[in-house]
């Protein structure tokens, strides 16, 4: 709300801007740096362990908290909070405009699982999506794959509470775009099915007629409750990037394709 920039990204050994300078634990670290709208940097910090820690997704709410996900190995250091464990699992955490972190989730996974995309609603509800194989759990809340390689959305309260975890994908390799949750909380998930299947709701990933890849489109409310499927197709080559809602609700969405892409009555 003020005009800060927040940025994640992961480094390794020395890394310093102006007179800041932050050291990796391990092989990979994550970095978090704060600047103003000045582009001067007010606070840098590095997380992780002695493994390789990846950040791959933030946003931030509207209490200025800085929302992270990614993926820990073994046991990891987020400043004020430690977080045990073994092995490579996804996170959820929160970072307040003080530099301390508020919380911190972790998900457990019998096989490999990747947060990719964040977003939050004005209710404070947090929103994650990413890949995963096997089982998936965190709190009393988990799913399964159908396969290979399904997608996840996960609902999280304002203090870090896994409420909702959802899967949806084919026997197949899945694999998710982007997602953006509107004010309201109704989320959409831009996402690549390997083969048509049944969800709850319509049948999702139709084939089309003269096309070889489709990107579906995806609205669910904040239980995940499909509202509506829409789909680009493409005669080569798509893949959307990014999404976002602005404050009126509507859906913007990036992306790169080749040859020619079709949405509606639309066709580049």
């Amino acid at each position: 709300s003020r005009g800060n920039i927040i940025l994640a990204g992961i480094f390794s050994g020395t890394l310093s801007c102006n007179s800041e300078k932050i050291l990796s634990e391990g092989n990979r670290e994550i970095l978090i740096a704060r600047f103003d709208t000045d582009g001067s940097l007010k606070q840098m910090y590095s997380c992780g362990g002695k493994g390789c820690d990846i950040v791959s997704c933030l946003c931030i709410n509207d209490d200025d908290n800085v929302i992270i996900g990614g993926v820990i190995s073994d046991t990891a250091n987020f400043g004020n909070i430690i977080v045990p464990g073994i092995g490579r699992r996804p996170f959820i955490a929160a970072l307040n405009e003080s530099g301390r972190f508020i919380w911190i989730r972790t998900f457990n996974t019998s096989g490999e699982a990747s947060p990719y995309s964040i977003s939050t609603d004005r209710y404070g509800y947090i929103f994650v999506s990413g890949v995963f194989t096997g089982n998936l759990e965190s709190d009393d809340q988990k799913v399964k794959s159908n396969g290979k390689k399904d997608i996840f959305l996960a609902r999280l309260n304002r203090s870090g509470t896994v409420e909702k975890i959802f899967s949806l994908g084919s026997s197949d390799d899945d694999s998710q775009g982007s997602l953006s949750a509107d004010i309201n909380g109704n989320v959409v998930l831009a996402a690549t099915f390997a083969q048509p299947f049944e969800t709850v709701g319509p049948e999702l990933s139709q084939e089309l007629a003269g096309t070889k890849s489709n990107i579906t489109l995806i609205k669910f409310d904040r239980d995940f409750n499909v509202l509506w499927t829409d789909m680009i197709s493409g005669d080569d080559y798509i893949d959307i990037a990014s999404l976002k809602h602005d404050q009126s609700g509507n859906l913007y969405l990036t992306g790169s394709f080749n040859s020619k892409i079709r949405a509606a009555e639309t066709i580049l």
